[in-house]
């Protein structure tokens, strides 16, 4: 025999189809919402992180390639007290420097009255271009490269530490930024730990001239 529907089969499905709109509309909501936030940020030239939007590509590693960094430490930092020069290589040569003379920063210095001419630390290192092109991936994927111009960092940016500055050139793509993602800062210091007896010895010769107090009192 059949059986006729009856009113509270009709109030079930009304209600499953009520529930059911309201979820839909739920994630419409929220789907918008979060597309509005991308789509603003994307506006402002930035990614979901709030970094600016990058390049992204595939690193094929060259002898032409190089990244030039020059790293500012935080004041606390035991091992390097100074900025330190950073070179990598795509030959896969490291070059680092430090130390108080202007050898530092200018290979062809003529400043040889300088009294802290003689006050250089040199290092080179070489590992294989294939590892060298492992720490230029991760310095891409992190948004070495901007998709956009970029503003430069203001006065207050520039105070904090630690900071970087990178020129580099990778296949096809160049910048000249300064940066403070802890991301990138991280990468950079990872390399820099092949090289911290030198920092600390540039760190002992400054202190032997300045006194310790004053190293102490600058780094508070």
């Amino acid at each position: 025999m059949r059986m006729k529907s009856t009113g509270g089969s009709r109030s079930c499905a009304t209600a499953r189809g009520a529930a059911t709109s309201a979820l839909r509309t739920a994630v419409a909501l929220a789907l918008a919402a979060t597309l509005a936030l991308g789509g603003c940020n994307a506006m402002r030239g930035l990614d979901s992180k709030g970094r600016p939007l990058a390049k992204h590509f595939k690193v094929d590693v060259s002898g032409l390639d190089w990244v030039i960094i020059i790293y500012y430490p935080h004041r606390r930092n035991q091992s390097f007290t100074r900025p330190v020069y950073l070179a990598l290589n795509g030959t896969g040569e490291i070059d680092f420097k430090c130390g108080r003379s202007p050898l530092v920063w200018n290979d062809f210095s003529d400043q040889v009255d300088d009294p802290y001419w003689n006050e250089l630390f040199v290092d080179r290192k070489n590992i294989p271009p294939k590892r060298m092109e492992k720490i230029y991936q991760a310095l891409v994927d992190e948004g070495l490269f901007p998709r956009y111009d970029i503003r430069a960092m203001n006065a207050e940016d520039l105070s904090k530490r630690p900071l970087v500055r990178i020129r580099a050139k990778i296949g096809m793509e160049r910048t000249l930024r300064v940066m403070d993602d802890p991301a990138v800062i991280e990468i950079i210091e990872s390399v820099l730990e092949n090289f911290e007896h030198l920092g600390r010895a540039a760190a002992r010769l400054q202190e032997e001239d300045e006194g310790e107090e004053t190293v102490e009192r600058r780094r508070r």
